[in-house]
This record gives structure tokens, sequence and C-alpha cells, in this order.
């Protein structure tokens, strides 16, 4: 066996036992800094999330006060404008000062005014025997000598409500005889004389505006502009020309349909009117004064009852969200999140956000809810706090790594030291052990005088 060959064979037991101290000694630190990191970055979130709450709670029950005030002052503005007018004109005033999208107005016995039908109006044309056979010759098709019939009718009525009718009749018999150029006159007479112009039919519909809707749609085009504007004054006078809502509803989007290009004041008051149609299709009209302060409608917005007065208005959604953002518009904590209201029974709306809160008595069953937005202050800070732990650990094991690396190649490199050391002390004391030995044998038998001769001995001692 050479020099090599031992050395290589030599028990590395030591680099084993070091190995297996050094690992641990990495693989624990670096563990704990990796747990506490987690940890750290978890209680991170935890607390930036705490801490939006805590400002987002404080803000939003701020803004349920100012709501609450909101709501309590526009009641007030409300009542005050109610001075006792019939209902339709109170209608069209609170509708047109935009103090609301519309109104229900009720009576003292809490039943509908407005928007609803008004009782059926006494029969101005009494089945004598003239209109009688009016009506027949009307019913049989023989619509020319039915309408020479109403035009008798008219020229011999003695009110303006009968007169109207047969005017109505005479008109409709005419137009369904293809005589159109002759309808014109009682259609012209119908809508030009001032008399005529609050006779009612049995239901207590206005009989001239639809007669001026009529002659809207048959009449040339640079005379409709004119007829359009007063059937337009027609509507929108709800003192002078009260009429059922359905029958003014009826007739606004008529004209709205025949001459979209011109306001004349209308379409405000065509949305009132379909908001209130709708409400009285929903449970309003049962539930009456006896609601909510408010209350959530759905796809309408909210009603707001006023208290002590007669009236229930009702807002859309879009206007009750301007509401809410009125009361937030000077808030900066809400620049870079986003505030909205919705029904409590629509909970779908607000289960992702951050924080909801009920508004409270100034809108019961509403709630107000934050989402954040992916440029949140607060949000960025927390992510920069994480990213500040997650380097800070991964340094913390590299140098741990490094460190471990540093101190291992250092006692292998004494180890090997050590080693080669030892082997040079070994290979040395082998090699001086075997002349020692011949020395020690020679030696001896010099002492013991085993020697033959002289010159043998002085051979022993030349060799040692």
């Amino acid at each position: 066996m050479n020099k090599r060959t031992y050395i290589s064979a030599v028990p590395s037991r030591a680099i084993w036992l070091m190995l297996a101290v050094l690992v641990p000694a990495v693989l624990l630190p670096a563990g704990c800094v990796l747990w506490f990191m987690n940890e750290a970055m978890q209680n991170e979130q935890l607390a930036v999330r705490q801490k939006l709450l805590d400002v987002y709670q404080g803000e939003l029950e701020e803004i349920a006060g100012n709501l609450t005030v909101y709501w309590a002052e526009k009641s007030e503005q409300l009542r005050q404008e109610d001075t006792g007018q019939p209902a339709g004109d109170l209608f069209a005033h609170m509708v047109n000062l935009g103090l609301c999208d519309t109104v229900i107005v009720y009576d003292n016995k809490g039943l509908v005014t407005y928007p609803d039908e008004p009782e059926t109006m006494a029969d101005r044309t009494a089945m004598d025997t003239p209109w009688a056979l009016a009506q027949e010759m009307e019913h049989s098709g023989d619509d020319i000598q039915a309408a020479a019939a109403y035009a008798a009718l008219a020229s011999q009525a003695k009110d303006i409500h009968r007169e109207a009718l047969a005017l109505q009749a005479q008109t409709r018999c005419l137009l369904r005889a293809g005589r159109k150029d002759q309808a014109m006159v009682p259609l012209g007479k119908l809508t030009s004389d001032r008399k005529l112009i609050t006779a009612r039919d049995p239901a207590g519909r206005l009989i001239v505006p639809p007669a001026i809707l009529l002659l809207l749609e048959i009449s040339d085009k640079p005379a409709r502009e004119t007829r359009a504007h007063l059937l337009g004054n027609i509507l929108v006078d709800y003192q002078t020309f009260p009429m059922p809502a359905s029958q003014r509803l009826f007739l606004m989007e008529k004209l709205e349909a025949l001459v979209p290009e011109v306001d004349f004041g209308v379409n405000t008051l065509l949305a009132a009117e379909r908001l209130a149609a709708t409400l009285l299709a929903s449970s309003v009209k049962k539930e009456g004064l006896a609601g909510l302060t408010y209350s959530p409608i759905r796809a309408v917005g909210g009603l707001l009852r006023i208290p002590d007065a007669r009236i229930v208005t009702a807002f859309n959604d879009k206007d009750i969200l301007d509401v809410m953002m009125s009361c937030v518009v000077n808030n900066k904590v809400f620049s870079l999140a986003t505030i909205s209201m919705y029904p409590e029974a629509k909970s779908e709306m607000y289960s992702s956000a951050l924080l909801h809160i009920p508004v409270g008595p100034g809108m019961p069953g509403m709630q107000l809810a934050v989402f954040l937005d992916e440029n949140d202050p607060f949000v960025a800070t927390a992510r920069r706090h994480k990213a500040i732990y997650l380097w800070t650990g991964i340094l913390g094991t590299v140098m741990i790594a490094v460190v471990a690396a540093i101190v291992a190649g250092y006692f292998a490199r004494q180890m090997r030291l050590t080693r080669l050391k030892n082997d040079l002390i070994a290979t040395v004391s082998h090699e001086i052990r075997t002349p020692l030995a011949s020395m020690r044998v020679l030696t001896d038998t010099l002492l013991e005088g085993r020697c033959e001769s002289e010159s043998r001995a002085m051979e022993y001692f030349g060799l040692i």
C-alpha cells in the first residue's frame, strides 16, 4: 500500500459528524426565520384590514348620520310645499320644482287621489231617441247617416259636454267612411271653440285634447308644431285642465312619439307620470300613508313618506345615489375606494364589500357598503410591508446559508490539514522505525560480544 492509497482510505467520520451538526444548525434558524416572516405578513394583513375597518366604519357612520339629516330636511321642505292645492296641481308643482321624481297624493282617509282614476261622472248623453238612433246607425255601419245625425245633435246640444261628444262622434264616423276633408270641419270646430275646452265624457276624460292629438296625427307637417304646442300646454297645466292620470299619460306618450324633437315641458312630467303608474301597480297603493318613513322599492328606487302630510314622494336609484354621494363629496378617505348603497334584500350586491352597515333610521332597509379599489393606499402599504418581510426572510436565510458554508469550509480545511499532519507523522514514524530497529540489533550484538572478529565489530560500528 503506497502513501496516497493509505491517506484516501482514512475514515472520515469527523466530516460526517460535522455535517450532522451543521445541517440542523442551518435548517433550524432558517425555518424559524421563514415561520416568523410568514406570521409577520399575516399579522400585517390583519392589522391593515383592521385599520381599514376602523377608518371606514367611522366614515360610514358619519355618512349614515348625514343621510338621516338630509331626509329629515327633505321631508320638511316637501311638507311645506303642500299648501292644500288640488291633487294634480300639487303633483305638477313638486315635480316641476325638481323636489322629487314623482308624487302620490292621498286624501284624509288614506285613499289615492292622484294619480288615480276618478269616479265615473254622470252620463251627460242621456239615451234620448235622437242619440239612440245615431248610435244605432253607427253600430250598423251606416257612417255617413250616423255622422249627419251626430251633426244635428251637436247643433241642438244645450251643454258643452253633449256638443263635444257629438262632434267627436261625427268626426269618428266621417274618418271611418274615408271622408277626411269633411271630418276636418267638426274636428276643427271641436279644437278651436274655446268653450268646449273643458268638455268631458261620462268617464271624466277631457274630449278636446284627444281631438287635438287626432288633428296633429292627420295634419300636414307645417301646422303640426303649432298644434303640438297647444296640446303640450294643456297637458302641463294640471290646474286648468285636470284629467285622469291615465289619459294624461297616454296623451303625453303619444305627443312624445309624434314630435320627439320638441319637449313642450312634457318630458319631466311624463317620467313622473310613468313612475307613479309603476308605483300604483305595486303595493304602494295598498300601503298608503301607513308605510315607512323611507322604504326601497324594486326597480324604482325608494319612497319617502312625509309625516303629517298627504303625499308620498318617490326617487329613482340614480337620484338616491346622488344624494348619498353628496354626503361623501368632501370625504377624502373615499377618493380611492367605492361606496354604494343597496337594499338589504339584495345581499349579493354587497357580499364582496370590505364593510357594510345599515343606514339607520334615515333610510330603513338600506345598506351602505365600501369596496376597495386596487390603488387603495392602505393596501399598497400592506403590500410594501409584506415585500419587506419576505425579502428580509430570504436575505436572512441566504446569510445563514453563506455563514454555514464558510464555517463548513473552514472546518473541512482544518480537518484536511489535521489528517495530512497525522499521515505525515505516521509515515515519518514508519520510515524511522526500521533503521532504529537495525541499529538496536547491531548494538545488542556488540554489547553481548558476539562479534567473530575485530573487523566485523568495526563493520557494525560503521553501520551504526
